[in-house]
């Protein structure tokens, strides 16, 4: 495929929500980029974050092959944001809603590999037990809409680990890199957009937090059974959720940043890649990615075409934002070829990512973003 070297540089377009075959879809902001609704606009160095990513492939292998050393958490943060965690500011990307009624503006970071969604809320149970934020917190008492669980409730009983206090369901949601949430566990008003509202959106009201680094006002979970903000249609609502990943938009952090494959396959890969590649001059390596190349003076690069093919023979055939980070393969190799690859952040642009809770199952679809 042919591209132009300026496609490959961080883009400075930002979008809103937006209505399509019946879903909203919210945008998916990084926190880094120059759309980030967060206070903070400081950016780790590329050393920095190639460095957080190599963290994150080591945990999640180390979580599959149970030799983590850690309690294993069933909401320990596992993919968006992925562990260490939230300690050393691996949450990424953040989408803003609008919480109770009249509705409250809030920054929430996503997540995929945990079930329990939350916002900070006012009171805070003493001084210094809530991080600073971008946003008010949310005060429950003056949301028309709000209402708490009661400690017998069903929903109560659905949480991994509750507590009782006044006679509110109390959630504790701990991760695996230490930090811990925990307050009142209620439900109330969701507002994606003005005309899109989910009504009884289970939350946490976190009243203490601990170990969260960044300005954000929460997190909205996306795993497990249990709600999720998904597509917008009521046959879906609490069993699939979607979700889209914009092209470059950041120079800073990802998820788990390229593919990480076993070394026998990367190191084919690399070799063909490289060879595909002779026209251009060869550029040191940033990090842990080896195969970087000087396109200076090209207003136009020919990018070879890189499928990925899966088991039940589903083919997903990456888009150029995924197969170069920068001016460098967006592949590395895992430690050994026993270990298990990772599908990474930056190959998964441009399709819409479909999770089918209840099934287990996972789709990706071109074009759709």
């Amino acid at each position: 495929m042919v591209v132009t070297s300026s496609s490959l540089k961080p883009s400075k377009t930002c979008s809103g929500p937006k209505e399509k075959d019946g879903a909203t879809l919210l945008p998916l902001t990084h926190r880094h980029g120059p759309c980030s609704p967060s206070i903070s606009k400081e950016k780790p160095s590329l050393q920095e974050t190639l460095h957080r990513d190599q963290l994150r492939a080591a945990h999640i292998h180390a979580k599959v092959s149970g030799t983590n050393g850690t309690k294993d958490l069933k909401q320990s943060a596992v993919t968006i944001p992925t562990s260490p965690g939230f300690s050393i500011g691996t949450a990424e990307y953040v989408i803003t809603v609008g919480v109770g009624t009249p509705a409250v503006s809030q920054v929430m970071n996503i997540d995929t590999g945990s079930d329990v969604s939350w916002v900070q809320c006012a009171p805070c149970a003493a001084a210094g037990s809530c991080y600073s934020q971008k946003d008010k917190l949310f005060d429950p008492t003056k949301s028309s809409t709000y209402t708490a669980f009661t400690c017998s409730s069903a929903q109560c009983a659905a949480l991994d680990v509750n507590g009782c206090s006044n006679s509110q369901c109390q959630y504790i949601v701990q991760y695996g890199d230490g930090s811990v949430t925990t307050g009142t566990y209620g439900s109330d008003t969701l507002s994606l957009t003005s005309s899109a509202v989910v009504n009884n959106f289970q939350f946490g009201c976190s009243h203490r937090a601990a170990g969260f680094v960044g300005q954000t006002d929460g997190l909205m979970a996306l795993g497990g059974d249990t709600e999720s903000l998904v597509s917008q249609t009521s046959a879906t609502y609490g069993k699939a959720f979607s979700y889209c990943l914009p092209r470059p938009s950041s120079s800073a952090g990802f998820l788990t940043l390229g593919a990480a494959l076993p070394p026998t396959a990367y190191e084919a890969l690399r070799e063909a890649f490289r060879k595909e590649m002779k026209a251009y001059p060869a550029a040191a390596a940033m990090g842990n990615l080896d195969t970087c190349f000087n396109f200076d003076g090209f207003d136009t690069i020919v990018v070879p075409k890189i499928t990925l093919t899966f088991s039940r023979g589903a083919v997903q055939d990456v888009d150029a934002s995924g197969i170069l980070f920068g001016s460098c393969l967006a592949f590395t190799a895992t430690g050994q070829d026993g270990d298990t690859g990772i599908l990474g952040n930056v190959q998964q642009r441009t399709f819409e990512v479909l999770f089918d809770v209840g099934g287990r199952s996972l789709g990706f679809r071109s074009g759709a973003c």
